[in-house]
């Protein structure tokens, strides 16, 4: 193999397990901004304009 081959074969290899990983954290975060610190339940309004005159 030529070098430009492996090194292609090498990041078919590790890109999907990067997205993937990228993937989990940015789903990561859009759970936690709906969180309550201390309840521990997702509430999608919580951060939203009316969740904040709701909750607040």
């Amino acid at each position: 193999m030529t070098r430009v081959t492996l090194a292609l074969f090498l990041a078919c290899m590790l890109l999907p397990g990067c997205v993937a990983i990228l993937a989990g954290t940015a789903g990561g975060l859009i759970v936690d901004e709906g969180m309550v610190e201390n309840d521990g339940t997702f509430d999608p309004l919580e951060n939203t304009e009316i969740g904040r005159q709701i909750y607040h």
